[in-house]
C-alpha cells in the first residue's frame, strides 16, 4: 500500500477515535447519520487500492474484451470501467462508528475493519446504477446481497 494511502489511513483512525465519544451519546439518527456520511466521503478518499479488488462483473469483462478487440489499451479499457466499493461508503462509516463507540480499538484492529471497506471490484456504469438501490441505509445487509439483487455477476479477473 502507498504511503499516501496509509497516511489516509491513519487521519480516518484519528477522526474516528476522537468522534466516537460524542458519536456514541448521540441520539438523533439524522445527526448520527450525518457523522457517517463524513466518515463514508474520508473511506471514498482512500480511494481504491490495487491490493483491495476483488472481481469483475462478467458484463465487465465483456465490454473489456469488446474494447480492447477494438484496438483500445487494457489500461484505457479498464478506466472505463467504474471501480465500486462492495460495501456502500456510509454503510461502511456507520458501521466503523458503531464499533468504535463500542471500544477501544488499536490503529491494527482499524485498519484490519477498514479493509473490509475499501474492497472494490469492476462494474459496468449500468450496473453501477442498478446497484444503487440495494446499496441504501436500511435495505444494504451484505454485498453479495446487493450484487445478486441488482443481478450483477461477479466473477475473478
Amino acid at each position: 500500500m502507498s504511503k499516501t494511502k496509509k497516511q489516509k489511513m491513519e487521519l480516518l483512525y484519528r477522526i474516528c477515535k476522537a468522534l466516537s465519544p460524542l458519536y456514541g451519546e448521540i441520539e438523533e439518527e439524522k445527526v448520527r447519520g450525518q457523522i457517517c456520511t463524513m466518515i463514508g466521503a474520508q473511506i471514498f478518499y482512500i480511494g481504491c487500492p490495487a491490493d483491495s479488488f476483488q472481481k469483475i462483473s462478467v458484463a465487465a469483462k465483456e465490454e473489456l474484451a469488446a474494447w480492447q478487440a477494438e484496438g483500445l489499451s487494457k489500461a484505457k479499457s479498464l478506466q472505463k470501467l467504474t471501480k465500486e466499493h462492495q460495501t456502500p461508503r456510509k454503510i461502511g462509516g456507520m458501521q466503523l462508528m458503531e464499533y468504535m463507540a463500542g471500544h477501544q480499538v488499536s490503529y491494527e484492529e482499524f485498519e484490519s475493519k477498514l479493509q473490509t471497506y475499501i474492497e472494490w471490484n469492476y462494474v459496468t456504469k449500468q450496473e453501477n446504477n442498478n446497484l444503487k438501490p440495494f446499496q441504501k441505509v436500511g435495505k444494504f445487509t451484505s454485498p453479495e446481497q446487493s450484487y445478486r439483487a441488482a443481478g450483477v455477476v461477479l466473477a475473478d479477473f
